[in-house]
């Protein structure tokens, strides 16, 4: 749309839009919009509508500026090994409390050492274009839910704009959606749609489920909010890919309302969900699983691991049980298995019911300790930048030696990954090794380990005692 130079660009044209209006019929008005003045909708009304849709949506519309720790591509190096570099995100975001709790991708502030977000000031562009003014604002990630790419975040701030989520029943196939972002700042981006899919799989034994977008430009939206004509949150923008829509077609692919919805309460109660019911891994059925192990049924997951002596081997579930409900509500894929739990708070019982062929069994699952897991994670465990060294190191873990060659010895620090540094200054650790000493002092802790850096002055060398592969080795390592 041309009448928002500057500020924001909505596409496609209103010559697609006047489209839409004569294939549909009309356009309904929305609540926002105030009186329609009479049934069908002209070109003017629609140019109308839409600036008016911008102008209440975008206030809600945040900029996120995410510094982190995370791995990078390292291939063109003959080294091997992790490498962890530093990394700086941009992406979006919506405000869905006035409180300021933000929703917002999970890949986005994954490993992120510091958040900020622009807030407007103002409403939104004025009628000449000049773009709306911002406070940014340190912000916290409350929580996050990776297996459906959604995180929390949470600004101090209050009385902010927020978009109301609106109901699963309200997001249909064919219905026209508008994307909205805030990537590029003072640059908005906004995008119209067409709902292909309501609930796409992209890999059947998966949680996570996304609505389709047929649209031809989504520059600049990802983790925005998605609104129908109310201005209503009906998904949170993910990502987009090349598709021959047209000339310039993409698909996009957005997590539901629905979703958000569900899992909203728990990351803020919270701050993670229950990912799955401990001990037990499922998949979907299919017609080949169906044939090839005789299942009695379609209706349900099928579970292909059990932790030995975990919750869900002590409640008696066993390999290739078919899971049909939790608590009694009916789980018969993947996504509403995963959705379901998910919602289930830390201290619900669990109950499963389970097809073993053609029993019928209820089998409750006992309570475990469920703990949240980390924002700053790497490699799946809590762990800490040490700058000296230009790694990233957690302390060795109970959990560790199942995942090491044998130990020579049984205390140290852990290396989950290195910095990408210039050539001149590679630092010569790698993932999986284990740093016993420093100068012959030994380690136990990362708290250890920063306390003995702490007195070395820059550029100084130090030798450290390192297992790798079940070797020991003396590694000389010149502090950054």
């Amino acid at each position: 749309m041309e009448g928002l130079q500057g500020a924001m660009t909505i596409k496609p044209s209103l010559r697609l839009v006047r489209f839409m209006l004569i294939v549909w019929g009309g356009l309904v008005m929305p609540s926002w919009a105030g009186p329609a003045g009479g049934g069908q909708a002209t070109t003017r009304d629609a140019a109308g509508l839409l600036e008016t849709l911008t102008r209440a949506v975008l206030p809600s519309v945040v900029q996120i500026r995410v510094e982190a720790y995370g791995l990078v591509d390292d291939s063109g190096r003959a080294t091997t090994g992790l490498i962890a570099g530093p990394q700086e995100r941009a992406g979006s975001g919506a405000i869905i409390d006035v409180d300021g709790y933000i929703v917002t991708n999970a890949h986005l502030v994954a490993g992120a050492q510091s958040v900020r977000v622009n807030v407007s000031r103002r409403s939104a562009p004025d009628a000449q274009g000049t773009p709306a003014e911002h406070d940014t604002l340190e912000a916290r990630v409350v929580g996050m839910a990776p297996q459906f790419d959604l995180a929390l975040l949470k600004v101090a701030a209050t009385g902010l704009p927020s978009l109301r989520i609106a109901g699963s029943e309200t997001v249909h196939r064919g219905q026209l959606v508008f994307s909205f972002g805030q990537w590029d700042d003072p640059l908005s981006s906004a995008a119209i749609g067409v709902v292909s899919s309501v609930a796409l799989q992209l890999d059947s034994d998966a949680p996570a489920i996304y609505l389709q977008i047929d649209t031809p430009s989504r520059a600049g939206t990802g983790g925005g909010p998605l609104v129908n004509i109310d201005g209503e949150l009906v998904g949170v923008n993910a990502f987009s890919i090349a598709e021959p829509i047209g000339k310039q077609g993409l698909a996009a692919f957005a997590i539901p309302g629905a979703v958000l919805a569900a899992v909203y309460p728990r990351l803020r109660a919270d701050g993670h969900l229950r990912t799955a019911i401990p001990g037990m891994q499922v998949q979907a059925i299919t017609p080949v699983l169906m044939a090839g192990l005789g299942l009695p049924t379609t209706s349900g997951v099928i579970v292909s691991d059990v932790s030995p002596g975990g919750a869900a081997d002590r409640a008696g579930v066993k390999v290739e049980d078919v899971v049909q409900t939790v608590n009694g509500q009916l789980t018969d894929t993947v996504p509403a298995f995963a959705l379901f739990v998910a919602t289930l708070g830390p201290e619900t019982p669990v109950t499963l019911g389970v097809r073993r062929g053609p029993r019928h069994l209820s089998l409750d699952v006992p309570k475990v300790k469920l703990e949240a897991a980390s924002t700053s994670d790497v490699s799946g465990y809590e762990t800490t930048w040490i700058a000296q060294l230009g790694i990233v190191a957690t302390d060795l873990v109970p959990s560790f030696p199942a995942l090491l060659p044998p130990l020579r010895i049984a205390s140290g620090v852990v290396v989950a990954a290195r910095e990408q540094r210039s050539l001149d200054r590679e630092v010569p650790l790698m993932a999986g090794d284990v740093i016993h000493a420093v100068d012959g002092v030994p380690v136990s802790s990362v708290h250890g380990l920063r306390g003995l850096l702490n007195g070395v002055i820059t550029k100084s060398p130090v030798v450290l005692q390192v297992e790798r592969g079940g070797r020991l080795r003396f590694i000389a390592v010149e502090v950054f």
